[in-house]
């Protein structure tokens, strides 16, 4: 799943008629990276922006979309769940909906979960 500012990066970078690779290795980034934050798979790093500037003439005229878009597109998450029962689709969505009110120590809690979860264990 894109976002807008995926969406819109990879429209300048097809507009300039260059491939990944060649916007990446100018941002001084991996295609790989490029592409996932392309694609809203990877968090917009804060110099983004800035990077894409000077590798995309176009970006400057856009820089102050592209931030707003990029500082939007930070507050996302996108979790792609390809093999996921509905059940637990709608746990991941539960969680999402809830997770900015859960306290910190709720956050704890689960993150002790998910740090200690081993799937060897569980086949014992």
């Amino acid at each position: 799943m894109t976002t807008d500012f995926g969406r819109k990066v990879q429209q300048l970078r097809q507009l300039a008629g260059m491939t990944l690779f060649e916007v990446a290795q100018k941002m001084n980034l991996s295609s790989a990276f490029l592409s996932a934050v392309e694609n809203g798979r990877k968090r917009v790093p804060d110099d983004f922006v800035e990077k894409l500037g000077r590798a995309l003439p176009e970006a400057r005229t856009h820089a102050d979309t592209l931030e707003s878009m990029a500082n939007q597109a930070r507050q996302q998450v996108v979790v792609p769940l390809p093999k996921a029962s509905r059940q637990d689709a709608d746990l991941a969505t539960a969680l999402a909906r809830k997770f900015n009110t859960l306290s910190d120590d709720q956050k704890r809690y689960i993150r002790a979960i998910l740090d200690n979860y081993n799937p060897a264990a569980e086949d014992k």
